[in-house]
């Protein structure tokens, strides 16, 4: 006689792994993939597995292009258009308006493979990419996508410690030494440290004769640094 078999059940398992799909996505925890709309300069960072999972396109493009985290860019798609998209993706259902149902369902049709250029991982050798919101140069698209958070009021770095979100990195960087207490920028004249580069600066004007000072003033990007929000 062969040993007894059971069957564990999980109530509502599938409507848990939704739930803690779509808490995933919307907190950008575990993200391991960025779309990006070309026209917009604005992005979605998702899950490859997910996409994977609703999208034969995807999986066939992450299968090809096995690259830690791939930046996909994609051309002549509305963002709005693609964050219902990927909501639908990982919900199963959405709510649109009549009027924009035919224009998503073109852009849904739309999404073709796109071409080496708009799937990028690295640097691109002796070129650089523009923001199109400031004109300003970056190595890479990825250094590109971390820009435009401070052109689209996105806050994409949280902090580890009590959740406050920033638009830039070195932002989110600067707040967390308040939980750390780390003072890693040292002044060269007295050895005083400090937690922020621009507080270091202010500093060091401290130590130069007025008549010098009135040329060293901080900059508006040294202030937004300075207070971010």
């Amino acid at each position: 006689m062969g040993s007894e078999h059971y069957c564990l059940r999980w109530n509502n398992h599938q409507a848990n792994l939704l739930g803690v799909c779509a808490q995933l996505l919307r907190d950008e925890r575990l993200v391991d993939v960025t779309l990006a709309c070309a026209d917009e300069g604005r992005c979605i960072r998702a899950h490859k597995v997910v996409l994977s999972a609703c999208s034969a396109y995807f999986r066939a493009l992450f299968v090809d292009h096995p690259a830690r985290h791939p930046i996909v860019i994609l051309k002549d798609v509305r963002f709005s258009d693609l964050r219902t998209i990927v909501e639908f993706m990982y919900k199963g259902e959405v709510r649109v308006e009549y009027a924009q149902l035919n224009r998503l369902l073109q852009t849904a049709e739309s999404l073709k493979p796109p071409t080496p250029m708009d799937l990028d991982d690295a640097a691109s050798p002796g070129g650089v990419v523009l923001c199109k919101f400031c004109g300003k140069s970056f190595p890479d698209v990825a250094a590109l996508i971390a820009h435009l958070p401070a052109h689209t009021g996105d806050r994409p770095f949280k902090c580890e410690f009590c959740g406050k979100a920033f638009k830039l990195r070195h932002h989110m960087k600067d707040h967390c030494r308040v939980h750390t207490g780390e003072r890693p920028f040292r002044c060269s004249l007295c050895g005083k440290t400090f937690s922020r580069s621009t507080i270091l600066k202010a500093h060091e004007k401290t130590h130069y004769p007025k008549y010098v000072r009135k040329f060293l003033s901080p900059s508006p990007l040294d202030t937004e640094e300075e207070n971010p929000h």
